[in-house]
């Protein structure tokens, strides 16, 4: 284990104190960066000596029978962090090619967490040439637009390894459902679809599993998207939620047989909402339909459905027949225990990471190509709604439960 050693003596950092701040008071903070960046500067070159020692297996000048190579003079090498640009960091050199070293990584001038800060604001709806413009007072120097279209290419391997990790969690409930987007090929805008899986645990727990663009929310996409899911481990669901677009219903039971379903009742409230013909049936029809949903017992919301019904059947006969359209499976979650109804009897928690996905990519109009949404969902979902110390790449990403 490497130590440092510091001056801990009082009068000693008493002067140096002192001496610093008698040089110049009008910026301090200035000079505190300065500083700082001195002491890492000395910090980097320190640790790169000890470990090219470490890789040629002997010390300065130091004759032993397990030396792999002798020095050859150093090269200076630039580093871009948050505290500014340290420049001419001496990084010693061997007649051999190939070290590496842990600090600088081959190719890479700028720090991760500068990475992380310019991908956050890109995927935030900055533009590449603002963002280039903004961090060119926090590091120091400029860097080209390419840079930051760079930075974002990184995410593809890490995409990669997302779409392939086993899941050896078991999820007795998964979400699924689909956000529009809007990519422009050539001239032409068009309409995709990208569906998602959400599995949540019998905590409450839920995790994103996968995504995929598909053209639109046909049985085959679905089947695709589950298909997927099965091959990487989730072999066994307790209960499906969707809200029965497309053919969602039949690619789940193609892949899942023995898999209940659960149609969102949020999606049901809405649909009947905007079937509703008179303005001033909607209070208190979405009053007692709320009421149906709310029930302590399967029994009692039969029960307030068919009085719902006979109230207004010959009123809004339109509302009604969209409401009581596969309405048995809007009741399913009355099957499971009572603590776990309220997460699994809607798709919010979709719901809520789709608000702040389309809160982005308002801000950027539409997509250029089909790689860029597959690229900046995932950014968000790794980079925006989760902390980065805590992902790996062999686990999914746990951002939705913290948005409910």
């Amino acid at each position: 284990m490497l130590e440092l050693k510091f001056d801990t003596q009082y009068t000693t950092r008493w002067r140096r104190v002192k001496e610093f701040f008698d040089h110049d008071l009008s910026d301090p903070w200035a000079m505190i960066k300065n500083q700082t960046r001195v002491f890492m500067k000395n910090l980097i070159e320190d640790l790169c000596e000890i470990e090219f020692e470490q890789q040629i297996k002997a010390g300065y000048r130091e004759i032993t029978p397990e030396r792999l190579d002798y020095r050859n003079g150093r090269r200076k090498r630039i580093l871009k962090t948050s505290f500014g640009t340290i420049r001419d960091i001496r990084v010693p050199r061997g007649r051999k090619p190939g070290y590496k070293f842990s600090l600088l990584r081959r190719y890479k001038r700028m720090h991760q967490e500068v990475d992380t800060a310019i991908l956050g604001a890109t995927l935030c709806g900055m533009s590449d040439k603002k963002t280039t413009e903004f961090f060119k007072g926090f590091v120091g120097s400029e860097f080209s637009e390419s840079t930051v279209s760079n930075i974002l290419k990184n995410l593809d391997d890490e995409l990669k390894s997302f779409r392939t990790f086993p899941i050896a969690i078991k999820y007795p409930y998964l979400i699924l459902d689909g956000l529009a987007i809007h990519i422009l090929e050539g001239d032409v805008l068009e309409e995709k679809v990208v569906i998602f899986a959400v599995g949540v645990d019998k905590f409450g727990k839920a995790d994103l599993l996968a995504f995929m663009l598909v053209n639109s929310e046909d049985e085959e996409s679905y089947k695709a998207l589950l298909n997927d899911l099965y091959k990487r481990g989730l072999t066994s669901l307790d209960l499906i939620i969707h809200d029965g677009a497309g053919g969602i219903t039949s690619a789940c039971q193609w892949v899942y047989p023995y898999a209940q379903h659960q149609r969102c009742v949020f999606h049901k409230q809405m649909n009947l909402i905007h079937n509703i013909k008179y303005q001033k049936n909607k209070p208190p029809m979405i009053k007692e339909a709320k009421r149906i949903f709310k029930a302590e017992s399967k029994k009692e919301a039969l029960r307030l459905a068919s009085a719902f019904k006979y109230h207004w059947q010959r009123k809004e006969p339109k509302a009604i027949n969209c409401f009581f359209k596969d309405f048995e499976y809007c009741l399913t979650y009355f099957s499971f225990p009572k603590e776990q109804r309220p997460m699994i009897k809607t798709t919010n928690y979709l719901e809520l990471y789709f608000k702040q996905i389309r809160s982005r990519i308002k801000r950027i109009g539409c997509f250029r190509n089909r790689f860029s949404p597959e690229r900046y969902i995932f950014g968000l979902t790794k980079v925006i709604y989760h902390n980065l110390e805590d992902v790996t790449l062999n686990a999914p990403l746990h951002t939705i439960a913290c948005l409910t």
